[in-house]
């Protein structure tokens, strides 16, 4: 399931929210903070969502930076995880959801941001996945201190994946890296997209970091 919430970040900003319906009576499930890349609005990735969800989590896609090359974006990013862990999110699928488990999941641009988040660490945030990320060396910190999995495409001439490999070597902490042969920037496929649900989940719901081999 997906809505939009209009004005969730800043009283303006809109947010996509994907969530798995019909909870168990007391099953929770945990956070997923989503960051876009540029000039691409949350609901282009609608299949990554529904994929990751699908896994157990409700994910939160805050359109609250500009769409164009942004700065201070991640900030937004972290306001929509502060936001909920403070009672400020309302309704289904809150209800349901757990903020003291959190993940984070980025592409491109956004990518770079779970990486600036991942490098503060804290909120109760586990572990991140940066698909295609870019580097966040010029705006913030870069060393994630949380778990993290970055994937790069073989045929991504936007952020290459020799861009990706030089943010992994700034890690403090265990970082995955995969290359995935045959595909470019955009779009996230279907065995990527399974792959990263897979790895969320093993690291957010069990704290081990899952299989991240593409069959």
């Amino acid at each position: 399931m997906t809505i939009t919430l209009s004005g969730m970040v800043a009283g303006s900003q809109n947010a996509l929210v994907t969530y798995p319906t019909n909870p168990s009576q007391g099953q929770t499930f945990p956070l997923i903070s989503f960051a876009h890349g540029t000039d691409a609005p949350p609901h282009v990735y609608q299949s990554l969502f529904n994929t990751v969800a699908s896994y157990g989590f409700v994910i939160v896609a805050v359109e609250g930076f500009a769409r164009g090359e942004s700065l201070t974006g991640w900030k937004d990013v972290l306001h929509a995880i502060e936001l909920c862990q403070s009672g400020g999110c309302h309704g289904t699928p809150f209800s349901y959801t757990n903020t003291g488990a959190i993940g984070l999941l980025g592409h491109s641009m956004g990518g770079g941001y779970v990486t600036a988040i991942a490098s503060d660490g804290g909120h109760n945030i586990v572990c991140g996945a940066s698909l295609h990320g870019s580097p966040c060396g010029r705006y913030h910190t870069e060393g994630p201190v949380i778990p993290m999995l970055y994937t790069a495409g073989s045929r991504d001439y936007i952020v290459p994946a020799s861009v990706v490999q030089s943010v992994t070597r700034t890690c403090k902490n265990k970082c995955d890296y995969q290359l995935i042969q045959g595909v470019g920037h955009f779009p996230i496929g279907s065995s990527e997209a399974t792959m990263v649900a897979k790895y969320l989940q093993g690291c957010v719901y069990h704290g081990r970091m899952a299989n991240v081999t593409i069959v």
